[in-house]
Formats: C-alpha cells, structure tokens, sequence
C-alpha cells in the first residue's frame, strides 16, 4: 500500500502492487490480508469504486451512502459518492466530492478526484485540473480534463501542452481511452488538437 502512496495511482503501481500481493499469497496462503488487499487493489485499478465505475449506479450510490453512515470521515467514500452521482447528472456530487477533497486534503487519490470534479464545471475545472495535476505526476487523466477544460475555453495551444503531458504518462493514450471523460462536444475539440 506504501508503492501506491510513493508512486501514485496509475496502471503500473496498481500492477506491481497486484504483482507483491500475490507473492505474498504464494509465501503464505493462509494470510487473509494479503487476499483482502489484492481484492481492493484489483478492484480500485480495475474497476474503481465497484458498482458505480461499472456504470451500475442503482446499486453503487446506496453502498456509498451506507458506508458515509457507518464512517462520516470516509473521504474516499465521499468523494467517490460524489463523481458517482456527477456520472447521474446530479449536481449535488460537486458538494461530496469537495466535501471528501477537505476531510483529507492529503489523500494520495487528490488527483483523481481532483481530475473528477473538474470534469464537471468548465468554469472551475481549469484550475482544479492544474491542482490535481500538482498533486500526482503519474496520473494521466487529470491531464486530459485540463486538455478539455483548455479546449473548452479556447485555448488550443495550453490544450495541446496538457495533452502531451498526458501522452508523456500514457504514451498510448487515445480518444477510446478518454471519451466517459469528455462530453461530446470535447470530444470533437479534443480531436482538433490531436488526440484521435
């Protein structure tokens, strides 16, 4: 869980750390937490927050909402209520998601929520895209926002930096990657500027 912390959230980290926890698994079947960590690092690098990244937000949003009754200081739960609810076009998921970013405002995941809510409101998701960036250098979606939010507003040649520095993270990134994160008008911004 440390790798994660060090070197942030992105398809390699989550691989390796898959990698260790099924060496430890092999050292000690027995171990449970070793099977509980490899369930959660499989599900977060693959799936996200379950339910809800799988797009079934009947039953994920209500498991969110339990787990914010049982522990009101989960801030991953939180904020990821919040992107799950922005994905079902309801705007209170802007409030959870700033709501989770405050309670800890030192999570390792800043980025990725960061990159979330700035999807939402063009008129914010400029800067909030440039934070999250800040916070994590390994994680290439923030960047892609901040290629939308610049594409949005105009600006090609900042749209442009911002989606190279994705492609410096995720070298084979390309529009099929990114199109649950762009809206369809983005879409045919983002293409202008190279990303196809």
């Amino acid at each position: 869980m440390g790798l994660l912390a060090q070197e942030g959230w992105s398809e390699a980290s989550f691989a390796e750390v898959a990698a260790l926890l099924r060496e430890a698994i092999q050292y000690d079947p027995t171990l449970g937490l070793a099977h509980a960590y490899l369930s959660l690092t499989i599900a977060l690098g693959h799936v996200g927050c379950a339910f809800a990244d799988m797009g079934d937000f009947q039953r994920g949003i209500p498991l969110m909402k339990r787990a914010i009754e049982l522990n009101p200081g989960n801030a991953q739960a939180r904020a990821a209520l919040g992107a799950a609810k922005l994905r079902t076009r309801d705007e209170s998921g802007f409030n959870d998601m700033r709501h989770g970013l405050r309670i800890n405002p030192r999570d390792t995941r800043l980025a990725a929520w960061g990159a979330l809510l700035a999807y939402g409101r063009v008129d914010e998701s400029t800067e909030t895209a440039q934070n999250a960036c800040i916070y994590d250098d390994k994680i290439y979606f923030p960047r892609v926002i901040l290629a939308i939010a610049h594409c949005t507003q105009g600006d090609a040649i900042s749209a442009k930096v911002a989606r190279q520095d994705a492609k410096r993270i995720r070298s084979e990134l390309c529009l099929a990657d990114i199109k649950w994160m762009a809206r369809p008008g983005a879409i045919k911004r983002l293409q202008k500027i190279g990303v196809h």
